[in-house]
């Protein structure tokens, strides 16, 4: 009975942790992902093209392979990115001929279409590569940290100032706001969702203060995972109201300077 139990447990130790690696591997998004094994000699390049989504890191698998007895140069990367190739991100080298080396993570820009792999004059030998992978960026970033709604008549309201923001591959995202008694907001949830994108346009501050002063709120930016992507910090200005002066004298039609008021 007793090894029964002990084996149960270790039975049950195991599926927690293939659940748990489980998990992990469907959390992960990629934009690129080929196990296909490449090869190319000498002088040569061959192009990868991501899915259009936010472009975050690449990794791959490469070797070189001796070509009568030489073998060497590097393999080289680069990135499409808003029309042009860029110049060299980066290059790796083999230590040893007919291995697999694992490279990266090498970070792209979020903006990338594409990637290069590609040798220059000099190298030798013929390259392998394979399991060549791209993650999709993970962000959740508002278009200011810091927001102004101005000076306001204090019992009055103004809507004239709104932020967005721009998130991948992150869970449904909520607002919070710290001060709801001079502050509101016209969006507190976005739909975000994993191994997606998208942009929240136009939340707007609806900026209405109770007494007079500077007026201070913070917007807290968190998922579902109760994870703190950010914060965005509001302020503003409580006016007081303008004065005014009612008084009526069935005599007297019109006030004129130095004219006193009793």
């Amino acid at each position: 009975m007793t090894k029964f139990t002990t084996m149960n447990k270790r039975i049950l130790l195991a599926l927690c942790l293939i659940a748990a690696s489980l998990q992990g591997l469907l959390a992960q998004c990629y934009v690129l992902n080929d196990a296909t094994e490449r090869n190319f000699s000498t002088i040569s390049d061959y192009t990868y093209n991501l899915d259009g989504k936010p472009a975050g890191q690449l990794t791959f698998d490469a070797k070189c392979v001796a070509i009568w007895g030489f073998w060497g140069g590097n393999l080289r990367i680069k990135q499409y990115v808003n029309g042009a190739w860029s110049e060299e991100l980066t290059s790796v080298g083999f230590a040893a001929k007919d291995t697999y080396y694992s490279f990266g993570p090498i970070t792209l820009d979020r903006n990338a279409t594409q990637v290069q792999l590609f040798t220059q004059s000099g190298a030798t030998g013929k390259k392998y590569f394979k399991n060549v992978k791209v993650t999709q960026a993970t962000y959740v970033e508002p278009s200011s940290n810091t927001i102004s709604c101005g000076n306001v008549e204090v019992l009055s309201s103004s809507t004239d100032t709104k932020f967005s923001i721009a998130w991948s591959n992150a869970k449904p995202l909520t607002l919070t706001l710290d001060n709801t008694t001079d502050f509101a907001l016209s969006t507190t949830a976005i739909a975000s969702s994993t191994c997606a994108y998208g942009t929240e346009s136009d939340i707007i501050i609806d900026f209405h203060p109770q007494t007079k002063g500077d007026k201070t709120a913070t917007v807290t930016i968190s998922d579902t995972d109760n994870k703190v992507w950010g914060t965005v910090t509001i302020t503003g200005h409580g006016d007081g109201l303008p004065q005014t002066i009612s008084w009526w004298d069935p005599d007297v039609t019109m006030l004129s300077r130095g004219d006193t008021i009793s």
